[in-house]
């Protein structure tokens, strides 16, 4: 297996899965979004799933840190779920 791959890619996409299950897991509970109104428009927040993200980015860190990632690296698998959900809903929106 390439390194990149145990570096980056599992660890970030690890992270990932475990935030999002998470979060289906929080709304099968029944926990609610909190509504926010900021300028025109609301914005809902999980909180305990926000929460939840530094964690889950935490043992992301720990995996590609562990598998001899570089600082960079380390950061980037620990920082992928937001970077992918920014870059997914950005797509949704234009």
């Amino acid at each position: 297996m390439q390194k990149r791959a145990q570096q980056l890619w599992i660890p970030g996409l690890l992270t990932l899965i475990l935030s999002m299950v998470f979060l289906a897991t929080l709304q099968e509970l029944g926990f609610h979004a909190r509504m926010v109104s900021w300028r025109d428009s609301d914005i809902l927040f999980y909180v305990p799933w926000l929460v939840s993200l530094p964690f889950f980015g935490a043992l992301g860190a720990y995996i590609s840190s562990r598998a001899g990632g570089s600082r960079g690296t380390v950061l980037l698998a620990s920082v992928f779920p937001a970077l992918a959900l920014t870059w997914r809903f950005s797509r949704c929106f234009r």
